[in-house]
């Protein structure tokens, strides 16, 4: 809004720069920049007919300012995809194997495997995998279809 005074355009005009919208991503910071940048108009501009200028001037700035601020939110969340990969990829990077771990995971092994044998106890998935498997001979003892499978090789040659 804008209000002639009696000595314009010697004089600046009296205004008020209104925004529409409450929710505007515009904050107290980026009013007063436009407000400093307004005013350089207005000073440059005394003495010749200054409205038209003062609106381009601030629609030029508003819409430098509206750029520069959807730059800086398309970084930032570049940023954040890029910072939510890296932690993602840290899953995936276990520790890194030295000497020093080696020999203190060796340690812990060993006595893990030490009191297993105190205790009588073994591993039982390796007792339970074979009891149920049979050897090769076995297998091709109990299946006779086994034995005839590779016969028609001997015959062709």
């Amino acid at each position: 809004m804008v209000t002639y005074t009696q000595q314009y355009p010697d004089e600046a005009p009296i205004y008020e720069v209104l925004t529409e919208d409450e929710d505007s991503c515009l904050d107290s910071k980026d009013l007063k920049y436009l407000g400093q940048q307004l005013e350089q108009a207005i000073l440059d501009s005394l003495g010749m007919a200054m409205v038209f200028t003062m609106v381009t001037v601030l629609k030029d700035e508003l819409m430098d300012l509206l750029r520069r601020k959807e730059e800086e939110g398309k970084k930032a969340e570049r940023e954040r995809i890029e910072k939510e990969i890296e932690l993602e990829q840290l899953k995936f990077i276990g520790t890194k194997v030295t000497r020093e771990t080696f020999m203190e995971w060796k340690k812990k092994f060993e006595k893990e495997m030490a009191e297993q044998n105190k205790s009588g106890v073994t591993d039982t998935r390796k007792v339970d995998s074979r009891k149920n498997k049979l050897t090769g001979k076995q297998l091709f003892e109990t299946d006779k279809s086994l034995a005839a499978s590779d016969s028609m090789f001997f015959e062709d040659n």
